[in-house]
């Protein structure tokens, strides 16, 4: 056996070796033999078995089709080239194949059966022929190392000891995975998703190095990311144990396999000591690849030494500079395209990709891989905090120094909900100084504006300042506070310069506005309205600019007459002074639209929206995100017309220009999400509409958080969607988490929550629970009532929601009044044939047949059913409705004959746009069977009967209830017919009391 100061001279040699080119490393070796021969073959027999390495963990975990048996039945997929040296048994593992050669042992794909339990593992062994003391002992520091990391997110050590030839093993975790860079890449994640993963990486690591070990070859072939997107380190078989203890920190002992020249610290490179900080830069080149789609340094396939001198001796590119450059070696002209597909992986154009890169980013990856260890971040926890205040919007510690980037961070978190604080007014007071430079006689404008954004600024900088005397602390300080706190010092500042002051107070204010505080918003918008109406210096653009603010906050909290007041004021203004073709008046065109869509006035929304579209396509050009703005106004006009097909071509050209311009993180694109889902699941396109609608809800609470308004809308479309499914308790669940967001962010008396409660109470209805149902449907229309006036067309809503669940509790009479208003509202503000008063009149069908009043309920069908028809909803989900009504209709009238048709085309409708088992289905294959067997076709209508009664099995109580009640009388009766009269007797025990129909 070799003694301490062999063991360590045999290292000294392998390390030396190591760093050589293989040209070199022979006549090394032949110097070494005339030395000392002993210690020549024993580095020769290792050195051969590192170059041949082929690991598990250098590659993806092997599938079926690598561990194939081979020729002769062996199960290591070599054909029998290697059957003899694979063991049956190793311990208690049996081996099914082997994996891979690492430098010192043979890496098995094996599983526990002795019975204890069964599991994959992979299983490493020292190779027997090269089975040295001095490799035994190296591997025992392997499997020692591996013992002492206890992390989800590295491969645990699960189990160890000898083969019967007293050689070592240990079994590892089988991690079943793909590459991080190419997970990352065949999933097309965005810049966020990528480093999400990179960070769970980082936390692996630096539990190591927790633990006084430094991995040493951090590679993508050995960070694994499962199909369920957790993250594995594997391969510690280089790793090196720190010994505090033995050696100066950061000492190492050295090693004997080939580090990853790629991914390697120049100190590796150099042959220095290696600590933590190694680690630290292969991390920074894994980031770098990440993001860029190509490594800092490109060296493949060159000798060690050359790679040495570009690493040390050569900064590497910034990561926003490296996305548009050409490939060294490659053609430029190959390089735009190059860039486009990089960013395209990263759902990005290559210019997005770049900005998105520019700043942060670069300094992190910058500090990560500095040649000097020392200037790299101390530890990885460091790095993976940076990032994660980059992502949260937050200062990072590489760039903390600067007080103006501070603020230009906490502004940039906010400002999706700020609509840009002090962005907004400097872009204002810029273009003001930019368009006056261009023309002499406004050379004082200029001035002025020059001006106010410099005391813009400064107050700003003061304010954060006067938060923490030193740096502000984003992390305690909550926008909330901020702006209040600007809110109270302009009580009282800057009143010597009233037009400051007043743009400060509209910024805040459409802050507070844009975070669902109405009321503060409306005091600090009055208070900038007041100040420039009473300055006789005041511009028009800036009265202008107030009264749309102002108005636009009237719309939201739903004071129509107000808003409609403030707005016209504001384009009588604007076109008498600034000009129609103004971007601001065409900015009053979008709100005044808006305006009229709050009320259902879809004539004069269109040709409003269509006179801003002109206005900013003009005056900005078609890719601005304005211009996307009253694209989304057309489309919203476009639905609630139903014509279905141009809404969603304008939601879906509004949500391409809102990616390009904003990335596909932001809210607006959120915004666009939602509507584009409201057109398809109002085309019964559910899965499409399903996914969209999370997509929207994730992004908005993660800017916003719950409580935001367009969350609360799009959690409750989610609701309206699920019950559409059928998933009344998942239904139930989002109107639950989504009025209680309203209530806390918009308040008691919001509109919105008006919305949610009325929906809310139709589906509670279709549980049975109708005491509460009918308690929110009642406060649904007080809500509304109050906020929007008796006649405002959302009323009828509300009042349909109430009728229709006093039909089932039978209150007939109180139904029949509440239905006849909602179809009076509907008709009198959208005319008598749109589809909502077709919608009505099916639930006033429903009310006259629960009374027995078939004449009345046939009548009120009809009408439904040529309405709908006339609208465009024929063929959908809505015409289903009334045709399994009016087939009841007739069938209780004694006319199945009519009714058959009928129910066969609402049974296909429902078959084809709702999912298999929905009780929707089971309703009309229930009326159908009642139908047959009126006709005399029992053969027929009994599957039919057994079908909706086993699929009106859930959800339990409400509509199902009714399903199941009328399935089991009418298989009663069929049985009775035919003489079965246990059969008879046990679905008449079953048919029980239900309720007395459906309205859907």
């Amino acid at each position: 056996m070799h003694d301490a100061s062999r063991w360590a001279e045999l290292e000294r040699i392998l390390d030396q070796a190591l760093e050589l080119p293989p040209g070199e490393r022979e006549a090394y070796l032949e110097t070494l033999s005339r030395r000392d021969p002993g210690l020549a073959v024993e580095a020769r027999r290792i050195l051969a078995a590192s170059d041949a390495t082929d690991g598990i963990l250098d590659r993806r975990p092997p599938g079926p089709e690598t561990l194939a048996p081979g020729a002769d039945g062996r199960p290591d997929g070599t054909n029998g080239a290697r059957a003899s040296t694979i063991p049956d048994r190793i311990g208690p593992y049996r081996v099914l194949g082997v994996a891979g050669h690492g430098g010192m042992g043979t890496v098995y794909l094996a599983e526990r059966d002795d019975g204890q339990f069964r599991a994959r593992v992979a299983l490493k062994a020292v190779r027997e022929e090269l089975a040295s003391p001095f490799l035994v002992r190296r591997f025992r520091e392997e499997r020692q190392i591996l013992a002492s990391l206890v992390h989800p997110g590295i491969a645990r050590l699960m189990d160890g000891g000898v083969t019967a030839s007293d050689a070592p093993y240990y079994v590892m975790e089988y991690v079943e995975g793909t590459p991080i860079d190419r997970y990352c890449d065949e999933r097309r994640l965005g810049v966020e998703a990528r480093i999400a993963l990179f960070r769970q990486a980082c936390d692996a690591v630096q539990h190591a190095h927790g633990r006084l070990v430094v991995h040493r070859d951090l590679k993508p072939a050995n960070i694994l990311v499962t199909d369920s997107g957790t993250v594995k380190l594997l391969d510690f078989g280089i790793a090196k144990l720190l010994d505090p203890g033995a050696a100066p920190a950061g000492a190492t002992i050295p090693g004997v396999r080939m580090l990853t020249p790629e991914f390697a610290s120049p100190e590796q490179l150099r042959g220095d000591a290696v600590t933590t900080a190694s680690d630290i830069y292969s991390l920074g080149v894994l980031l770098y690849g990440l993001l860029t789609g190509r490594l800092p340094h490109d060296v493949t396939g060159r000798p060690l030494h050359e790679v040495a001198r570009i690493v040390t001796g050569r900064e590497p590119a910034r990561p926003s500079a490296a996305v548009t450059r050409a490939p060294e070696g490659g053609p430029r002209a190959a390089a735009p395209a190059a860039a486009e597909a990089v960013a395209a992986a990263r759902g990005l154009t290559a210019r997005q990709l770049r900005r998105r890169l520019a700043g942060d980013l670069d300094a992190i990856v910058a500090k990560a891989l500095a040649r000097d260890p020392e200037r790299r971040y101390p530890t990885v926890d460091q790095l993976s905090a940076d990032l994660g205040r980059h992502l949260d919007g937050l200062p990072i510690g590489v760039r903390r120094e600067s007080r103006g980037y501070v603020a230009r961070r906490f502004l940039r978190r906010h400002a999706a909900a700020a609509a840009g604080v002090a962005v907004v007014v400097a872009l204002t007071a810029i273009f003001g100084v930019v368009y006056a430079r261009g023309v002499a006689r406004e050379r004082d404008v200029a001035r002025r504006q020059a001006a106010r954004a410099e005391q813009v600024a400064a107050f700003l900088v003061d304010l954060f300042d006067r938060s923490d005397p030193y740096v502000v602390d984003p992390e305690s300080a909550s926008v909330t506070a901020f702006l209040a706190s600007g809110a109270r010092r302009l009580e009282h500042e800057l009143v010597d310069q009233p037009d400051v002051r007043a743009a400060m107070l509209q910024e805040i204010g459409t802050v507070y506005q844009n975070l669902g505080r109405f009321d503060t918003a409306a005091r600090l918008l009055g208070q900038a309205y007041a100040i420039r109406r009473g300055e006789p210096t005041t511009a028009p653009r800036d009265l202008v600019s107030s009264l749309v603010a102002l108005g636009k906050n009237e719309v939201l909290v739903g004071r129509e007459a107000a808003a409609d007041s403030l707005l016209r004021r504001a384009l009588a203004l604007g076109e008498s002074r600034l000009g129609r073709s103004d971007v601001l008046v065409g900015d009053v065109f979008q709100e005044l639209g808006i305006l009229h869509l709050s009320r259902r006035d879809y004539a004069a929304a269109d040709s409003l929206f269509r006179r801003a579209l002109a206005v900013r396509r003009a005056a900005l050009g078609a890719d601005h995100p304005k211009v996307a703005d009253a694209l989304v106004g057309l489309g919203v006009v476009a639905r609630g017309r139903g014509d279905l097909p141009a809404a969603e071509a304008y939601h879906r050209a509004a949500l391409a220009a809102r990616r390009s311009h904003y990335g596909p993180r932001d809210p607006r694109v959120a915004e666009s999400l939602l509507y584009l889902a409201l057109v398809l699941h109002a085309q019964d396109r559910l899965d499409e509409a399903e996914r969209l609608y999370r997509q929207a809800l994730e992004l908005q609470v993660a800017a916003f958080g719950e409580t935001f308004q367009l969350a609360g809308r799009t959690r409750q479309s989610l609701a309206s969607l699920l019950a559409d499914r059928g998933d009344l308790a998942g239904a139930e669940a989002e109107y639950r988490r989504a009025t209680r967001a309203q209530r806390a962010g918009l308040g008691p008396a919001h509109p919105d929550l008006g919305t949610s409660l009325a929906n809310f109470s139709m589906v509670l209805r279709q549980e049975g629970k109708l005491e509460e149902a009918e308690r929110l449907a009642r406060e649904s229309l007080e809500i509304r009532t109050k906020a929007l006036g008796p006649n405002h067309p959302t009323i009828a809503h509300s009042l349909l929601a109430l009728g229709t669940i006093l039909i089932d509790r039978g209150r007939y009479r109180e139904a029949d009044t509440l239905l006849a208003r909602s179809a009076e509202r509907y008709a009198a503000r959208l005319g008598p044939e749109h589809e909502a008063v077709g919608q009505v009149r099916a639930h006033q069908g429903l009310a006259a047949l629960a009374q027995g009043n078939l004449a009345a309920a046939e009548r009120f069908y009809r009408e439904s059913r040529r309405i709908l028809d006339r609208a465009g909803s024929a063929d959908h989900l809505d015409e289903a409705v009334t045709l399994v009504g009016l087939g009841e209709t007739l069938v209780a009238a004694g006319r199945a004959g009519e009714a058959e048709p009928l129910l066969r085309r609402a049974l296909e409708i429902r078959r084809r746009r709702l999912p298999g088992g929905h009780w929707r289905i089971a309703a009309a294959e229930v009326e159908l069977g009642r139908a047959l067997l009126a006709l005399g076709k029992p053969a027929d209508a009994e599957p039919l009967l057994h079908a909706g009664l086993d699929g009106a099995a859930n959800p339990r109580g409400g509509e199902a209830e009714t399903i199941r009640r009328r399935a089991a009388e009418a298989l009663a009766t069929l049985c009775d017919r035919e003489g079965r009269s246990a059969e008879a007797e046990t679905f008449r025990s079953a048919a029980g009391a239900g309720r007395i129909g459906w309205s859907r």
